[in-house]
């Protein structure tokens, strides 16, 4: 505590008294003598006086409450000073002893600080107000950690870190769930470890090692990840995160995150989808060897993509969907052979589909559909041996299927080819895909009929070739294959002409019909 200051002055008003002036004469003045008879008393005039007599005392008017004042400040004056050096501020040693203690204090703040910015390797304090977050994490350390850890404590740097993370992203309002403890509230809480996956843990800004606070790894007592998925954090992440050295795994998605992505964050995995990031993405975060999975779908990024994402030739899963990101998919993204999942759909991109896409031998997920890329599907697409699901949808990619995608792979479960510019017919190779759930070719350009081979395809459930230039019924046999089931979607032009009265496809079994002239479609 510091000492309790006591005003070292006070403005006193001088009181005079203002009674009259006495009547009686000085004492220096002459005496006048009389004659004196032998036989008697000699007789003083009544106004003569001795010299020792005083003048007789006039009564004053302010008189009392002079002294009542007085004696009121001097009453005041007195219990303040015991007061003060009761609580040992006084007196030889009080003050020193709270001089001492402050000046202790400041020294011991001073060593917090410089342990904590040579872990840094930046100078944060003295920069920001005292309700920053690096003030209050900083604050919690030293005052309110029931830890009390000592500066050199091995522990420390990561212990602030994660304070700091706690206080930046509680910027406009608490986290769901595994806030500090609140007065007698238990320790314990529940938080989303994956989403929709909720499991137990400890109160963040507890007195457990925080290596049990809800959501953080550790591996011999060190931060190696920290996921905490749909828990409302808010505000920046602070991009001191990425100086914990074993730190490898980051999962934020889910939240309410804003402002850039720190570049520091170079990780082995690290998802902020769902979030409201805005600017680029950072090319430092690629520069990064051990990078495997980079989520940053469904935020607000804008910009390219970074040719340096070709220095990341571990990566195994690229999701950037749902942003603004525009411009050429940079050459180096077709040469990280371990890739299997890439989804980009939901951009801006432009330009066409490079042919080194072949080079991508463990792809099994290419999701590029909602964007802007035009000219023809290369035929090394059927290189991809492995491929699972290829999404084009609603692109300006034109010209027909190269037959090469139809005897790649066998694992294809899914094409979607809807609302693109592709023509030709319908490859009667299609019957080699006995493992298709989904083909959607709505809205394009084919002609011919519908392939009989299709009828192989027994687990097909949704099929949609409306809005095309076919001709001829949709395969009754196809009809027995699919089973009404949640989620079954067959589509065609099976609904009649207005003016003709007559279906362009006559269906038996479609859930949706359309009109062929109009496109106007409508569920059975």
């Amino acid at each position: 505590m510091l000492p309790t200051t006591v005003p070292g002055s006070m403005e006193s008003t001088e009181i005079t008294d203002r009674g009259e002036k006495s009547d009686h004469m000085s004492t220096k003045e002459l005496a006048v003598v009389a004659p004196v008879m032998e036989a008697e008393e000699p007789e003083i005039p009544q106004h003569i006086v001795s010299p020792d007599d005083k003048p007789a005392f006039q009564p004053n008017k302010n008189f009392p409450i002079f002294y009542v004042a007085a004696g009121v400040i001097i009453f005041v004056l007195v219990v303040t000073i015991g007061s003060i050096c009761g609580t040992g501020h006084c007196g030889t040693g009080g003050g020193s002893e709270a001089m001492e203690s402050a000046t202790g204090r400041e020294a011991l703040r001073q060593d917090f600080e410089l342990q904590i910015t040579a872990g840094l390797r930046s100078v944060r304090f003295g920069l920001d107000d005292e309700n920053s977050a690096y003030e209050k994490a900083l604050d919690w350390i030293i005052n309110a950690d029931p830890q009390k850890l000592e500066p050199d404590a091995d522990n420390l740097l990561q212990r602030f870190i994660l304070a700091l993370l706690y206080y930046q992203t509680t910027a406009r309002k608490p986290w769901y769930s595994c806030n500090p403890p609140q007065g007698a509230q238990d320790d314990t809480c529940q938080f989303s470890l994956y989403v929709n996956h909720d499991v137990w843990g400890i109160r963040w800004l507890s007195g457990s090692p925080e290596c049990q606070w809800g959501g953080v790894i550790c591996e011999s007592g060190v931060v190696t990840g920290i996921h905490l998925t749909a828990n409302e954090m808010n505000s920046q992440l602070p991009a001191e995160l990425g100086v914990l050295p074993k730190l490898t795994k980051l999962d934020f998605s889910h939240n309410e995150l804003t402002g850039t992505i720190p570049s520091s964050l170079m990780l082995a995995e690290l998802d902020l989808g769902a979030n409201q990031f805005v600017g680029t993405i950072p090319a430092e975060i690629f520069n990064n060897p051990g990078l495997e999975n980079l989520n940053l779908g469904n935020n607000t990024l804008t910009g390219t993509l970074p040719t340096e994402v070709g220095l990341a030739s571990n990566l195994v899963q690229l999701v950037l969907g749902f942003n603004r990101l525009s411009g050429l998919l940079p050459n180096q993204l077709f040469g990280l052979s371990k890739m299997e999942w890439m989804f980009l759909e939901s951009n801006q991109f432009t330009g066409t589909l490079s042919e080194a896409v072949g080079n991508l031998v463990n792809m099994q997920y290419l999701m590029i559909g909602h964007s802007s890329l035009d000219g023809p599907l290369p035929s090394e697409l059927g290189l991809l041996k492995l491929l699972r699901e290829l999404n084009i949808q609603n692109s300006f990619i034109s010209g027909t299927i190269p037959e090469e995608l139809f005897t790649g792979s066998s694992y294809l479960a899914g094409l979607d080819f809807g609302d693109c510019n592709l023509s030709g017919t319908i490859s009667t190779s299609v019957g080699h895909l006995t493992k298709l759930n989904v083909l959607l070719l709505a809205n394009n350009n084919f002609s011919g009929t519908i392939p009989e081979e299709v009828t192989a395809l027994t687990g097909l459930y949704q099929f949609s070739v409306n809005g095309n230039q076919l001709s001829g019924s949709f395969p009754s046999a196809l009809c027995s294959n699919v089973l009404p089931a949640t989620g079954t979607r067959l589509a065609a032009d099976c609904e009649p002409e207005r003016d003709t009265g007559i279906a362009a496809m006559p269906c038996l079994c479609c859930t949706e019909c359309c009109e062929a002239s109009t496109g106007i479609c409508s569920k059975v």
